[in-house]
């Protein structure tokens, strides 16, 4: 009985590591959320997939949004800008997403 039990275990066990890395982006690839930011901002914005990559650096080394602005044109920033003060709610939100999320990075969770 012992070993029927083990057994199950072990098979849950491999299971479940299976999804997790199946579930997981390989380097260098977006998680589907992050997909989806990915192609709305190029759609509202303008924005290339090389801009997008050099803000998603500057922001994943601790850099701020600001930073992370730098490497748009000027008509992005103004648009950006423009955005987040008719969406209030929303840039709000997404603001204390990425602090959330930032915050267990660094914190190793």
């Amino acid at each position: 009985m012992k070993h029927i039990s083990l057994l199950s275990t072990l098979i849950a066990a491999l299971a479940l590591n299976a999804a997790v890395a199946t579930a997981q982006p390989e380097d260098g690839e977006l998680s589907g959320r992050h997909q989806t930011h990915k192609e709305r901002m190029q759609e509202q914005f303008g924005i290339t997939d090389d801009q997008f990559e050099q803000m998603r650096e500057i922001r994943q080394s601790g850099g701020s949004r600001e930073d992370a602005a730098a490497v748009l044109s000027d008509d992005q920033r103004a648009q950006m800008q423009q955005w987040r003060e008719d969406n209030p709610g929303k840039s709000r939100k997404m603001k204390e997403h990425r602090d959330r999320h930032l915050s267990q990075q660094e914190s190793g969770v």
